[in-house]
């Protein structure tokens, strides 16, 4: 081997693959000798580090609709359908949400619920009539009838203009052990008061809002004429993002000397390095706005 051969020493270099690309390794390391495409063809000794923006990640969701369709639920009905395209077309940009809507139409008492065209093929409809004082009782036959995911957060939409006749902490009962409180969100369109004004035949749905409440979710009062701003708060609350905390590596041989989050040295008990990834804590990246890896050949 000549002189010249043995000053490009082989290296392996390791590389956060979301972000990281051989331009990103070169610019914080002067002394790597790269060819015209850029692959890394030896490096010096010297430490060596790379920087990148801590990911987010949409959690996968289960969207559950449980629409009333009795006579009296014509206004509420149409609202559903002048908002739902806006609504389907937005969270199911995320691919790990999936939407199912439990509705029934009969035509010698219902009303029917107009679906876009263009958003069918991302609805399962779960055809089940659900009445509006026995949602409850219907929440737990679909989740136990019919298959979803496991392990996959739940979040139930309600629309009705009644009361339930059950409790709702008996349903919260349920859907604790069914699912776990920390994994289910209820968002309720029912009535904040009793028959009123413009608001003609309905009850109050004071179980409802309870539910939602209790677990997290939102309360909308169905009385309101314009339905967008709830349908907002609905996208925003179904398009949850967590921190991502695991990263690819590239080139496990390299060894990792000190990891900087926005300039301040990270303690080793806050990641782990397992084979050709690396895990951090929450809490160690949430807020954060870089990530600084040194490490050396």
């Amino acid at each position: 081997m000549n002189a010249k051969k043995t000053k490009l020493l082989a290296t392996s270099i390791f590389c956060l693959t979301i972000s990281c690309a051989d331009t990103e390794f070169l610019r914080h390391n002067p002394s790597v000798q790269s060819d015209m495409n850029n692959d890394v063809i030896g490096a010096s000794f010297e430490p060596q580090y790379l920087t990148i923006k801590p990911a987010l990640k949409i959690e996968p969701i289960d969207i559950v609709w449980f629409i009333d369709s009795s006579s009296s639920m014509k206004d509420e009905v149409k609202n559903v359908s002048k908002n739902l395209e806006r609504f389907v077309n937005s969270v199911s940009a995320n691919t790990e949400i999936k939407i199912n809507i439990v509705y029934e139409y009969k035509s010698s008492k219902g009303t029917k619920l107009e679906i876009p065209k263009n958003v069918k093929d991302k609805i399962r409809i779960i055809p089940k009539y659900v009445a509006s004082r026995e949602i409850f009782e219907m929440i737990k036959y679909v989740l136990d009838k019919k298959k979803f995911r496991d392990g996959v957060k739940k979040s139930i939409i309600i629309v009705t203009d009644d009361d339930d006749e059950d409790s709702s902490k008996d349903i919260r009962n349920y859907l604790d052990e069914k699912i776990g409180l920390n994994n289910v969100k209820v968002f309720s369109f029912a009535s904040a008061s009793n028959d009123k004004g413009s608001c003609e035949g309905v009850k109050k749905g004071e179980e409802y809002k309870k539910l939602a409440q209790k677990t997290g979710g939102e309360f909308f009062d169905i009385c309101e004429r314009d339905w967008s701003g709830y349908f907002d708060k609905l996208i925003e609350s179904n398009m949850e993002t967590t921190i991502k905390t695991t990263y690819a590596l590239r080139g496990k041989e390299s060894q990792i000397t000190k990891i900087l989050i926005d300039g301040q040295e990270l303690d080793e008990s806050n990641y782990d390095t397992q084979g050709t990834s690396i895990e951090f804590k929450p809490e160690s990246l949430q807020g954060r706005k870089s990530i600084e890896i040194h490490y050396s050949n």
